[in-house]
């Protein structure tokens, strides 16, 4: 074997450079750029290759060197030597030093195409994501010592790299090193039985997986067969010890010597293959095995345990080789010759552990030495994949897996065995060939009269390889599957001895290549399992988790609902970024990294103006990654078995009162399957028109679609007649690439017909702009329909729409045919008796998944959307201090909701008069009395709620100038605040009940705001030296401190007090003679009058801090009913001080609610952002004209939506809970309760 050598080429971009990656953007980049897992661009070793083969064969011309030099070193097509002692080996070629930020790397360029006259030809506009010049990326080219000047002058020579090069892209520069290989080998071993290495994967690995390859995608093995370390190192020896190999040819290439698959390292456990007898339920909170008495809990499937396991105790803890995909493109003779196709391989940076089992020890040492440091593995090792090290070649005496798991001494082996399989495997029959498990034999082999397999769980796989010198494969032989299992029932215990020497030598064919490798399970290791674990850090791609998932469905509906926001301004190019980046996400199972990074350069970065585009698409975006699935998408699939045949139980006794009655447990007893628990007492399929089934006809339809679009409309009036009607839909996804071709070809084929109807106009004498109007109408739509393909995100489907209608009578029948066919025909459609076909469409119906009609019509995805009805999005929260807020309007189920629940509990109830807005909130608030445990506070200016205060042993409080109940505006709590002085909280409370009194339209001026604070200081003095009931100050206090000040501004405040102090107006000028210690309180504000009523507000507000503050101490919440809310709303002083409320109410425990008719009273005030911001709650329900239009933009409602509040019934409307939003209708039944939360005149009882 020649010397090799390692070159380390480094190249430098001198201008902008696109590394193709052969795919583009959907609405964004029309040509992308490779990237790898972390975003950072990286150029393909095939890529590199092509480039190097160019310039050799420009090398060779130019120095009149040998053309075979250059298929000797690059390769080429129908090759047949037996060595590779000259072929070049690559690999990629990384950033050298990455910037913090792979967008860094990148620029977006735009460019056309010019016409012959110079002008820009339409539809051109191109664009390409481009890396940054300036840029450096290494990598390593292998090749002989006698190549290196002819490959470093080939590389040199490379000055052009990716595309657009003649637009000025991808000028390099490259400069190589050199460093002479070392080819010894990793460790010197004298003689072993068993030899365990570890293999690390340096670059991307191949190992194709033909059973699962198809068409044009290739899938990977998760593990390195033995076949490949056998084929490197006997190909080694062949080369390097040729007398030797001549010598041991026979014994070296018996299955005295096997090469153990390299499996994944999982922290150094000892991994077997994923054992297929363990099944779990949807949501894996059961996990059974079938291996003990050969049944499991019916709806079970086979578990998810990765492809490899390790037996802890009573849990299985399983992994899988992490794997990953690229797209490539196969390139032909000519440039059009273009074959794209993907491959998936096994990622950089993973470490894999094998053994080689020897029945001659002394041929250890020459197989070690024949495996050197670095081994190139597996397909397509040529153009930059399958370069690993090997960091471990060591003696052990066995297998790990075989120590861990197998039995040790003969007192453990019972008559009982699971029989493992830890390799494919088959075995021989008589006359040689392949049988699977052959129990004769195994029972010669384990020295036992008879061998029977009680219980098994397996799979199978055809199982081939490809022969070098036969330039073909060989013919693939079926074997058990790696991690079938099998129970064996002898008719004695075994010997230890023999099941070890099983195990040593495996079982059936091609042992040498791996296959054959059995286990005898230790029993009390394999029963004992009942749990499952997934090794950290290690689960496939494909074996993402539960949340992974979730994700990733949420970046599919952002991309499928981006098109709703784009009146934002947002170009195509744009979404088409955003879908790109969403696409990223999905594959890095839902990361938010580039999302975020996004979203802050365009809303921070690049001015208000820009920033505005994307506020919305933020918003949803924003939205759709913090609202549960289940209330985004509105239904949870949730499928089982038992409810499946409930369901076909109930479309095949359609109109019959006969309940279904079925149980697992009676199958086995009985002998029946489920058919005879579901099916009819007949079936009749004698006239080719209709069917029977029991004592009922029917009759299956096909849907002909023939408008050309759709309203969602037409399956609610399907569903809406009143007869037994079922409506099948059987929907098929078209591969994207194959749709958009077929429609090109079809506007290819009207293009051609319409040439020819203009062909036929010149020759009769026409204008030749006249055809035929359908011709004209086709192609305007199919050009149509491919603009929605290529950038509208839009995906085609195949649909077979099929509507059984059933009766008991045939003149009913077709009535209700009839009827269908009307509804059918009302939307430009035509509904089609299946003639002779009946038995087809009945079955086609069913929930099956089987479609019989072979009747299908393409749609897009919007069209198809419109068939979903699936809609109806549901808020039903457990838990015991759920409320119910009514009913939902579009399914009639009950809504319960906690607003504890929530982000921000607060809450609004916004009406007009007579809408229902005090009876809901009376009827929450009796809820709240009922189910929670939490205190009730009421701010009742109208005098509304006294009744059913008092009917609940409630407490009223009525405020009034006439009323003996007082509440001092001074009260001071010293618990007010965990971290703030509280006498500084009351001086801002009593500033704001000046400003409310003193002020004018400016306010307090700064000197009066001073001597207030100055004087309220001086007041508290006795009171915080011994705080009694006794030294509590009024505010009469306050008035004759001010008269004691010496200013002028502070005898005009103390005058405009005087009227609440010893005026008319001095009903706060009293100390507090009531208890508010009851659970729920009235604050009675009705006679006040006007000049009082905001004062009364404000203070009582003050008096409600004070409660939350007491509940707070003792982890209770409060609830707060502001009714009018508008009038605190209307003075910047009380609207302040109810922001602040707003603001601060929910970490103190507290739950405020508005309640107000005057919404643009409300929405006048330049607080009612910050209420609106921080209410997640809001019970809408009908709403005067003026107030919806404003509503709806300060809400984000849609038109649809507003509909359910205009001219709305009593108790009907909208309800908004967090991201939510949902019609609601609230039919409350008459009786006691009613009485007291009604306040309509007519309904009160005395």
């Amino acid at each position: 074997m020649s010397q090799r050598i390692t070159l380390y080429v480094r190249v430098r971009l001198l201008s902008d450079t696109i590394f193709g990656a052969g795919f583009s953007v959907p609405g964004g980049e029309d040509i992308a750029v490779c990237e790898d897992s972390k975003g950072y661009p990286y150029l393909k070793g095939s890529t590199l290759k092509g480039l190097l083969r160019e310039s050799l064969e420009n090398w060779v011309v130019w120095t009149s060197g040998s053309e075979t030099d250059v298929d000797e070193l690059m390769g080429v097509s129908g090759w047949d030597g037996l060595t590779d002692d000259r072929r070049i080996q690559l690999s990629e070629f990384q950033v050298q030093s990455p910037p913090a930020s792979p967008e860094e790397c990148y620029e977006t360029r735009a460019f056309t195409s010019l016409t012959d006259a110079g002008t820009v030809e339409s539809g051109t506009l191109r664009m390409a994501s481009c890396v940054r010049k300036g840029m450096t990326f290494v990598g390593e080219v292998h090749c002989a010592c006698e190549d290196e000047i002819l490959v470093k002058s080939a590389l040199t020579s490379i000055k052009w790299v990716g595309t657009m090069r003649s637009r000025g892209f991808g000028r390099v520069q490259f400069t190589v090193e050199s460093c002479v290989e070392q080819s010894a080998a990793t460790q010197s071993l004298t003689a072993a039985a068993c030899i365990r290495y570890r293999l690390h994967t340096d670059s991307p690995v191949l190992i194709t997986d033909l059973a699962r390859s198809k068409d044009n995608s290739y899938e990977t093995r998760g593990y390195i067969p033995g076949s490949a370390i056998r084929g490197l190192i006997v190909g080694n020896l062949a080369k390097d010890k040729q007398d030797w190999f001549a010598i041991h040819r026979t014994e070296l290439l018996s299955d005295n010597i096997r090469f153990l698959a390299a499996v994944p390292v999982a922290d150094e456990r000892a991994g077997l293959p994923s054992i297929k007898g363990f099944y779990e339920n949807k949501d894996e909170s059961i996990f059974e095995t079938v291996m003990q008495n050969g049944s499991f809990t019916p709806g079970l499937k086979r578990a998810k345990i990765g492809s490899f396991c390790a037996l802890e105790g009573d849990t299985l803890s399983y992994w899988s080789a992490s794997t990953g995909g690229a797209t490539r493109i196969l390139r032909g003779k000519s440039d059009v010759d273009k074959t794209m196709f993907q491959t998936r391989y096994i990622d950089k940076g993973q470490t894999f552990e094998g053994y080689i089992e020897l029945d001659d020890p002394k041929m250890a040492e020459m197989i070690a030495a024949a495996l050197p440091k670095t081994v190139w593995l597996g397909a397509d090792r040529y153009e930059g994949f399958g370069k690993c090290s090997v960091v471990c070649c060591e003696v052990v005496e066995e297998p790990a897996w075989r120590r861990e798991y197998g039995f040790r001494k003969q007192n453990e082996v019972t008559q009982e065995l699971y029989l493992l399989a830890v390799s494919p495997f088959t075995m021989l029959n008589e006359i040689g060939d392949p049988c699977g498990l052959s129990q004769r034999d195994l029972a010669e082999k384990m020295g036992v009269g008879s061998v029977v397999v009680s219980v098994c769980s397996t799979s199978m796989s055809e199982y081939g390889s490809y022969n070098r010198i036969w330039k073909g494969r060989n013919a693939a032989v079926r074997m058990y599957d790696r991690g079938s299992i099998f129970k064996l029932c002898c008719d004695r215990a075994p010997d230890l001895e023999r099941l070890q020497k099983i195990e040593r030598e495996g079982l059936g064919i091609r042992r040498a290549e791996g296959f054959g490798q059995v286990l005898f399970l230790k029993n009390e290791l394999f029963e004992g399992i009942r749990h499952k674990a997934a090794v950290e850090g290690t689960r496939d791609t494909k074996q993402a988790n539960s949340a992974a998932a979730v994700r990733r469905a949420r970046y599919c509906w952002v991309m499928a609902r981006a098109d709703e926001v784009r009146e934002s301004g947002l170009s195509p190019s744009q979404l088409g970024t955003l879908q790109a980046l969403c696409e990223r996400a999905i594959a890095c199972n839902g990361k938010l990294d580039e999302l975020e990074r996004f979203f802050n350069r365009n809303l921070n970065d690049r001015g208000a103006k820009h920033a505005s585009k994307f506020s919305k698409i933020y918003e949803l975006v924003k939205r759709v990654t913090t609202t549960p699935m289940e209330n985004l998408i509105g239904v949870s699939c949730n499928d089982n078995m038992t409810e499946r045949l409930r369901l076909l139980h109930g479309m095949l006794h359609m109109g019959e009162q006969e309940p279904f009655r079925f149980s697992w447990d009676w199958l086995a007893p009985s002998g029946l399957s489920v058919k005879d628990f579901i099916a009819p007492s007949s079936f009749e399929f004698r006239t080719g028109r209709s069917f029977g089934v029991g004592r009922r006809i029917g009759c299956a339809s096909f849907l002909q679609i023939l408008a050309p679009e759709l309203n969602d409309r037409m399956l609610a009036d399907f569903l809406d007649m009143e007869s037994s009607l079922i409506v099948s839909m059987h929907v098929q996804s078209v591969d994207q690439v194959k749709a958009i071709k077929t429609i090109k070809r079809k506007i290819t084929d009207l293009q051609k017909m319409t040439i020819e109807e203009q062909k036929k106009a010149v020759r009769a004498g026409y204008d030749m702009d006249i055809i035929p109007s359908d011709l004209a109408t086709y192609g305007t739509e199919a050009k149509k329909l491919l603009q929605d393909l290529q950038s509208r995100n839009e995906r085609m489907f195949l649909l077979t729409f099929i509507v059984v209608n059933t009766a008991g009578s045939r003149q009913q029948l077709d009535n209700n045919v009839f009827q269908a066919a009307s509804i059918a025909q009302k939307y430009n459609c035509q509904l089609t008796r299946l003639d002779f076909r009946q038995e087809e469409g009945l079955m086609s119906s069913l929930p099956l998944g089987l479609n019989q009609i072979e009747i299908q019509r393409g749609l897009t995805t919007s069209s198809v959307a419109i068939f979903i009805p699936f809609t109806t999005q549901e808020l039903f929260q457990d838990g015991k201090e759920a409320l119910y807020c009514g009913l939902n309007a579009l399914s009639n189920n009950l809504i319960m909701v906690d607003r504890k629940r929530l982000k921000n509990p607060n809450g609004l109830i916004l009406g007009t008069p007579g809408s229902g807005k005090s009876f809901a909130a009376k009827r929450e608030i009796a809820n709240v009395f009922l189910v929670t445990d939490d205190d009730i506070i009421i701010c009742d200016p109208e005098a509304e709620y006294g009744p059913l205060v008092e009917r609940l042993h409630g407490q009223v409080i009525k405020i009034s100038p006439t009323s003996p109940h007082y509440i001092n505006p001074m009260d001071l709590n010293l618990n007010y605040s965990d971290d703030e002085n509280p006498l500084s909280l009351k001086s801002d409370f009593i500033l704001s009940l000046c400003e409310l009194i003193v002020g004018g339209k400016d306010g307090l001026m700064p000197v009066e705001k001073t001597i207030i604070d100055r004087c309220v200081r001086m007041v508290y003095r006795d009171y915080l030296s011994d705080p009694v009931p006794e030294n509590m100050p009024i505010l009469e206090d306050l008035y004759n401190e001010l008269r004691r000040q010496e200013e002028k501004e502070a005898q005009y405040i103390a005058t405009a007090l005087e009227i609440y102090v010893s005026g008319s107006l001095n009903v706060f000028n009293h100390r507090t003679n009531i208890n508010i210690a009851n659970r729920i309180v009235s604050f009675d504000i009705k006679e006040l009058g006007k000049q009082l009523k905001k004062i009364g507000m404000l203070i009582v507000q003050d008096a409600v801090w004070n409660r939350v503050t007491v509940n707070r101490e003792a982890h209770k919440s409060t609830r707060y009913y502001i009714d009018e809310m508008h009038l605190l709303l209307r003075e910047e002083q009380t609207a302040a001080y109810t922001v602040e409320i707003w603001k601060r109410f929910r970490k103190w425990g507290g739950i405020p609610t508005g309640i107000t008719q005057n919404v643009k009273d409300l929405l006048s005030s330049r607080e009612v952002e910050n209420i609106f911001e921080n209410s997640d709650f809001i019970l809408m329900l009908n709403q005067a004209s003026g107030d919806r239009q404003i509503l709806a933009k300060q809400l984000n409602i849609s038109p649809h939506q507003l509909s359910y509040v205009t001219h709305s019934g009593e108790g009907e409307g909208l309800l908004f809970y967090g991201n939510v939003i949902l019609p609601f209708v609230d039919r409350f039944p008459r009786g006691e309760l009613y009485d007291l939360l009604t306040t309509k005149p007519q309904e009160q009882t005395a």
